[in-house]
């Protein structure tokens, strides 16, 4: 199958799945490559993750004018969350009635404290982060050679290499249904899979060209109230002090398997719940919104479409903990929310996303999308690579092109033109992490001497 087409969404039931399974043997040789896809990957096996998502490694990045330094199975750059997360369920504009409770050791505010702070103070001085930053492979990479390296993991075991941010694109095209493209090299047994940022940033500059300033301005300050609710709903560890000028963030190597793939991929984690405890359970997504408003069904739909993009990039780190700051109009915390994976899920069926006048959008859904999008990915690495020398690298689009008729849109895999494949290799896997995929190479074959 060279490509899959958006409307397969409609098939990803399990009435549907359950028609292919019981089908025949004769009559499967008469379906479509589609339903045959389908009953291969998704009919006989309800799981996703064949293997749950498990913390392989955690380091601390640190920043400082031009250098950055990374300290691996270090929790100096995790924050945790200064507020009791147990009040975030209740707790909005008002606060609860009777006697408070007094915070614990590990909390320093109440979350009522919180609600009025301002969202937009410190933006003049807000600098985005560069693409080029935030899609690198490079720290995911450097990772990777400190377990095999420093913890003895073979290299061999690693299969597919990204980051959860390429994987969460991936994973919500359903949602976003807009055009994106990613980069895939085939090489040395592995599979990396990287986000075309530069095709994407063109298509930004076309709409911003398009748009206003003060849209554009907009749009940027909105970006900014993330980072604001960040700062005020966390804390970090006492004992840690930095630079005032130095970046830090925290990241964790997390591993799933779909089928029979390992995935490996780096994931920046906001907070945390307990900084003395570790596991990805004790991870928390946060996110600045809006507070819903307008027609109460298109306010609903869109609240309930980043709640199921949350949701996914939950997911796929296995974290429980979403919480959410509800900014005014004047760009103030008007109300915190926690929210559990499960029941985002919960919360998501009871009122799904619309997807087509015949369908919809839910979670079992769109893991089944994203099961279903790396097993073809796999399937084709596979056929591809079969009698073909695995030193020599191997280069892919996986482009996703939004048509007029929506169900018409295909995630389709191209070759890139040979002359661009050396360049493209170059750009996103760096020269020191192209030697030693060289030296653990000559050492296998050593060691079978």
């Amino acid at each position: 199958m060279n490509s899959i087409a958006l409307s397969i969404i409609e098939k990803l039931t399990t009435s549907y799945l359950r028609g292919l399974e019981t089908k025949d043997q004769d009559s499967s040789l008469k379906r479509n490559k589609e339903d045959v896809h389908l009953a291969k990957y998704l009919a006989k096996d309800s799981v996703i993750f064949d293997q749950s998502p498990s913390e392989l490694l955690y380091f601390s990045l640190i920043k400082e004018k031009e250098k950055s330094e990374i300290l691996f199975e270090d929790k100096s750059a995790l924050k945790q969350v200064n507020v009791p997360l147990e009040q975030s369920k209740k707790v909005a504009n008002k606060q609860k009635q009777g006697k408070k409770k007094k915070n614990s050791k590990n909390h320093e505010k109440d979350v009522s404290q919180l609600i009025g702070g301002s969202l937009s103070y410190g933006y003049e001085q807000f600098s985005p982060p560069k693409q080029e930053e935030i899609y690198s492979l490079e720290n995911m990479l450097r990772a990777i050679e400190y377990l095999v390296r420093e913890k003895g993991k073979p290299l061999e075991d690693f299969k597919m290499l990204s980051l959860r941010r390429n994987l969460h694109l991936l994973m919500t095209i359903p949602i976003s249904k807009q055009t994106t493209s990613f980069n895939l090299i085939y090489w040395n047994g592995l599979i990396f899979l990287s986000y075309d940022w530069k095709s994407s940033e063109k298509s930004k500059e076309t709409r911003k060209e398009n748009a206003s300033d003060k849209r554009a301005d907009n749009l940027r300050l909105l970006q900014y109230t993330g980072f604001a609710f960040e700062r005020l709903i966390t804390s970090s560890p006492a004992s840690v002090s930095f630079d005032d000028n130095s970046i830090t963030s925290f990241y964790s190597l997390v591993s799933h398997k779909v089928g029979e793939i390992p995935i490996h991929f780096t994931a920046e984690i906001d907070a945390c719940k307990d900084i003395t405890k570790d596991g990805l359970s004790n991870y928390i997504e946060l996110k600045a919104r809006a507070i819903p408003s307008g027609p109460k069904g298109r306010a609903n739909s869109s609240f309930q479409r980043k709640l199921l993009s949350a949701y996914c990039q939950n997911k796929l780190i296995g974290s429980q903990n979403l919480v959410i700051g509800f900014r005014s109009p004047e760009l103030k915390v008007s109300s915190i929310k926690r929210y559990e994976t499960n029941e985002l899920n919960g919360i998501i069926n009871k009122e799904p996303v619309y997807f087509t006048e015949n369908s919809t959008l839910n979670c079992s859904k769109m893991v089944k999308w994203y099961k279903l999008v790396i097993s073809w990915i796999t399937e084709h690495n596979q056929i591809t690579t079969v009698d073909h020398d695995a030193s020599v690298p191997l280069a892919y689009r996986l482009e996703f092109t939004l048509k007029d008729k929506v169900m018409e849109s295909c995630l389709e895999i191209n070759p890139v033109e040979e002359q661009d494949v050396q360049s493209l290799i170059k750009e996103l896997i760096p020269p020191w992490f192209q030697k030693f995929m060289n030296e653990n190479k000559n050492k296998k074959r050593n060691d079978y001497r």
